[in-house]
């Protein structure tokens, strides 16, 4: 189960990393290791799926230009379009809003 929110707003990143606490790559921007998706190590994260790139594609954005958009690097849309991080709640939010689409119609649970 993924925890994120105020509780992990509440402890530092160290005490999280000294707990066992496991989060988003380094690449990824401060406010996206605090608000993203921390997994104590040893439970799994749901996998889950993207048409992020599909979608930016069909718009011929670059990741820098919608990480601009969106207020992150450009290190976390590339993360997130691999699947190597899946993004906090309020930044799924805004990529539902800026594509027009509901959240579950970019990201979806792998099979």
């Amino acid at each position: 189960m993924a925890i994120c929110g105020l509780f992990v707003v509440m402890l530092s990143y160290s005490t999280m990393q000294e707990a066992g606490w496991v989060g988003p790559p380094s690449g990824c921007d401060a406010a996206d290791r605090l608000l993203g998706n921390w997994v104590h190590s040893g439970e799994k994260a749901l996998p889950v799926m993207n048409k992020l790139r599909v979608l930016r594609a069909e718009r011929n954005w670059s990741q820098a230009e919608l990480a601009q958009q969106l207020k992150v690097s450009r290190q976390t849309v590339n993360a997130i379009e691999t699947g190597k991080y899946d993004p906090s709640l309020p930044l799924a939010f805004d990529l539902a809003k800026l594509f027009g689409l509901k959240i579950e119609e970019i990201f979806q649970h792998k099979a």
